[in-house]
């Protein structure tokens, strides 16, 4: 099995890797124009999210 996988019954997830957590950043910032207070509000409200489940 792939390191970065990990199974929770049927599902399956995959973490990101650094090169592609950068790329990520970049396209948000650039090609969609996303700040970072915007990045930093939808990362909040996806824990609280998480947590609430």
């Amino acid at each position: 099995m792939d390191p970065s996988c990990s199974t929770m019954g049927e599902k399956s997830v995959r973490f990101l890797g650094q090169e592609e957590a950068q790329a990520i950043d970049q396209e948000l910032f650039s090609e969609y124009k996303f700040s970072v207070d915007q990045l930093m509000e939808l990362a909040g409200l996806s824990c609280a999210t998480a947590i609430a489940k």
